[in-house]
């Protein structure tokens, strides 16, 4: 039996962030674009006041796939809002529901924080 977990980012997840961030440039054939290092992620994901956040998308206990989000305001809401941007799922396990687990996740955590949008 197969199972999925969604859970926050630790920093020892830092390295397989960033090569799911390769992944995901490669798949969109922007390789030459991904500079983000260990060192960056460990520092803004993991520092002392992060302002980006990440879950870790497990399929029986293996990282594969990270939604990294962070927080936006809306001036006419008068609200928080999370703005989703990056999600990648490993090829090999897409069509389990893994990516839609990590936006129910986070749709979820607008709703239970009252948040007035949920963007990518």
């Amino acid at each position: 039996m197969t199972s999925l977990t969604i859970r926050p980012a630790v920093a020892s997840d830092a390295a397989a962030i960033v090569a799911f961030i390769g992944a995901l440039a490669a798949y969109e054939k922007l390789e030459h674009e991904a500079k983000a290092s260990v060192a960056d992620i460990t520092r803004d994901l993991f520092g002392p006041d992060p302002k980006v956040f990440c879950e870790i998308a497990e399929w029986d206990g293996a990282p594969v796939g990270f939604a990294l989000w962070f927080y936006t305001y809306s001036t006419f809401q008068g609200r928080h809002g999370i703005w989703l941007e990056d999600l990648y799922v490993d090829p090999t396990l897409r069509g389990k529901g893994i990516g839609k687990a990590l936006l129910t996740h986070l749709a979820r955590r607008c709703v239970a924080e009252g948040l007035g949008r949920f963007e990518w």
